[in-house]
This record gives structure tokens, sequence and C-alpha cells, in this order.
């Protein structure tokens, strides 16, 4: 009895010290909710809140002034655009983007995927894991704040990049050896975040 005790005691406190343990990622997740800070911002204008309609509407404007087109199935729209103009190699890349809805129509984030325009196969400078890492370069640019941490993810073979910044939350992993997803996220709106929100 006293050694089912002791081992009992020993998983215990096993348990609460490893349990309590946050990850990198849950602890920035947790300060950043905490400071009330609130980004909406998206991109072509459109805002997190903004409604369904807002986004056909804005998609529809854009693709009258041939910014962009529909993409592969009409399922996302597509906009041709370079990362970094100045740099050495070309860095034109195709980006398909479509707004999360959630259940009431209003936005709250951004699907996105990119691939290299000059991908192929045997070129090594074109490549997922080459854009996923020139993607976070660019999304600090365009959103500066915390840095972007490497997380790793059991349905996922390659890292994932995060950054966390207030409310929004920004993924980048690759999904093949061509296409890298970004997914802007607001955490307000996630599930599992819900609670942290005051």
């Amino acid at each position: 009895m006293r050694k089912i005790l002791k081992i009992s005691f020993i998983l215990i406190l096993f348990g609460l010290l490893f349990g309590s343990c946050e990850s990198e990622y849950t602890s920035l997740v947790k300060k950043e909710l905490a400071s009330g800070e609130i980004n909406e911002e998206l991109l072509f204008g459109l805002k997190v809140g903004d409604k369904q309609k807002d986004f056909f509407k804005t998609c529809w404007r854009l693709n009258k002034e041939e910014v962009i087109t529909h993409g592969p199935d009409n399922k996302y729209a597509l906009f041709k655009t370079s990362l970094d103009s100045t740099a050495e190699k070309s860095q034109d890349v195709d980006m398909l983007f479509y707004a999360i809805f959630d259940d009431r129509q209003n936005i709250i984030g951004m699907d996105l995927k990119f691939k290299y325009a000059a991908w192929a196969p045997w070129n090594e400078d074109y490549q997922a894991d080459v854009l996923a890492k020139n993607l976070t370069d660019y999304y600090l640019r365009q959103y500066p704040g915390n840095s972007f941490l490497k997380v790793d993810v059991d349905a996922i073979e390659e890292q994932v990049y995060v950054k966390v910044d207030g409310n929004r939350q920004i993924k980048i992993y690759p999904i093949s050896d061509q296409d890298v997803v970004v997914k802007i996220e607001d955490l307000r709106k996630k599930s599992a975040y819900k609670e942290l929100v005051k």
C-alpha cells in the first residue's frame, strides 16, 4: 500500500510539474490577448468584422479593375504580386485568397495560398520551404510587431511559423513542394481562446 501511495505521489508531482509548463506559443497567445491590442486589417482594405457582401463587393471591384482574377475552380480569388521587387532572384508569386466567415457571415480571417510563379520541381530556389521562410519576412514588413515562432504541429510534417500580435494570428506552412498556406485569424473568434479574452 505504501509503495502504491509513493508511486501515485510521484505521478501526481510529475503531472503538476510538466502539466503546468506552458509552451512559448501558449504563453505568447495569453500575453497578447491580455494586452487588449486589436488588429483588424486584412488585405485590400478588408477588415475583421466586415460582412460577406463587403468581401464580394471588394473582389468584384478589384476584378473590374483587373487587379485580381478568379482562381482555380472559382474557389479563390487570384492576385499576382511580388514579395520583394528588389531581390536578386524573382520573388513573383501567385496569391490565392478567400475570406473566412463565422456563422453570421462576418469576416473573421483570411485563407491564403502562395506559390512562386517560377516554381519547377528541379528548381531549389522556388520550393515551398524557401517560400515559407520568405513569407515570414514579407509579413513582418506588412505587419510589424512580434517575430514568428516555429511551432511543431502533429498533423503537419513541416514546422509552422506563427506570429501573434494582440488578437491577430498569422500561420504560415507548406502543404506541398509548391504551395504554402497563410492563415490570418482573429484569436477572439477561435473557441480554444475565447475564455482568454476579457
